[in-house]
């Protein structure tokens, strides 16, 4: 008698192709990455005509538990912080859950580093999303290189990491910032950022803002522009703080710089937050952009509420999170993806874009 499971029979009564029910039986789902549903599809499909329970059984169980764990520090998705890791949060999440996956948010790392990373977060996840050097929480990024499962990071890390990291690279948005500042006769740079926050026994995170300033300084350099930059106070409200408490603390630290703010025909600031605060620090002594200087933020977040409109850089945020994800997805279900990405960093490209205030 022939065998009621054959594979076009199984195709038919899934309402799937065959080459997608063979790939599913072979167990090479993930690797064409067939949709979850799919595959439960067509698991259902072959139990109802008889295929061995055992061969159906082991399919499921490679599923895994279809959860992954999204770490982060519970500050960053309230106060001024949410304004970075949310729309990269909701970017990482929206991919995840279009495979059919489910996201453990952990909000609280300080928790799983005492009781061990293993022990918090038990066998219900098949990998790992963290960000590296940002939140302020000092996770240790240790912890997480020793992880069985699949891991990603989101953002810089503390060191190299044998794991794949996806980031924001500023180079070419730079670049352009500096092409446009010399094309529209400014002269005089200057750079402003705000001092890392700094934790005690946690190594130092990777500082993003001497980073933005080294590039700054090269192609300023290229250009022939003069270039300065300042480091302002530590700041001490916390990721709790509101946007207009913060903005008002860079306006109070800025009234230091003033006498070298007024020689620069050109100020950058690390964020528009601190964009916001020189715009209205300036104006308090009759300097407006663009009339007196060209003003630049880096994150393009609030432009809404900002006059003049603030020129910024763009960070690609839902992309950074959805590639996360996307990779994420791949060293899950697809075991040849492990050399593809191992100690790879993924480099998105931030837009610099030309506004009123420039």
């Amino acid at each position: 008698m022939a065998k009621r499971y054959t594979q076009s029979a199984i195709a038919e009564r899934a309402g799937l192709s065959q080459a997608t029910v063979s790939r599913v039986l072979a167990g090479q789902a993930g690797r064409h990455r067939i949709a979850h549903r799919s595959v439960l599809t067509v698991i259902e499909a072959a139990r109802e005509l008889g295929y061995p329970a055992a061969a159906l059984d082991r399919l499921l169980a490679d599923q895994g538990s279809r959860c992954v764990a999204l770490l982060l520090d519970s500050q960053c998705l309230i106060g001024h912080s949410r304004d970075w890791f949310g729309p990269s949060t909701g970017g990482a999440i929206d991919t995840l859950r279009r495979s059919d996956v489910h996201v453990l948010l952990c909000s609280d790392y300080h928790r799983f580093t005492t009781l061990g990373l293993d022990q918090g977060l038990s066998r219900r996840v098949d990998g790992v999303l963290a960000f590296g050097s940002m939140g302020g929480s000092g996770w240790s990024q240790v912890d997480l290189e020793s992880q069985s499962r699949p891991v990603v990071f989101m953002h810089r890390t503390v060191t190299p990491s044998r794991n794949p990291v996806v980031r924001v690279d500023f180079t070419d948005a730079i670049a352009a910032l500096v092409q446009h500042l010399a094309r529209s006769g400014r002269t005089r740079v200057f750079y402003i950022a705000p001092q890392a926050r700094r934790l005690a026994g946690v190594p130092q995170p990777f500082n993003e803002a001497d980073e933005r300033g080294a590039l700054l300084r090269a192609a300023c350099h290229a250009h022939g522009l003069a270039f300065d930059q300042s480091i302002i106070a530590e700041q001490e409200l916390g990721g709790l703080a509101e946007l207009r408490a913060i903005r008002d603390y860079y306006r109070q630290q800025l009234q230091r710089l003033r006498s070298r703010t007024s020689r620069a025909d050109a100020i950058i600031a690390y964020n528009d937050t601190l964009a916001h605060a020189v715009l209205l620090d300036g104006h308090e002594r009759g300097r407006d952009a663009p009339r007196d200087y060209a003003l630049i933020g880096i994150d393009d977040h609030h432009n809404d509420f900002i006059e003049p409109a603030l020129s910024s850089i763009r960070q690609p945020l839902a992309e950074l999170g959805s590639e996360s994800g996307r990779i994420l997805l791949e060293l899950i279900t697809d075991s040849t993806a492990a050399d593809r990405h191992r100690g790879r960093e993924h480099c998105l490209p931030a837009t610099f874009i030309a506004r009123a205030t420039s």
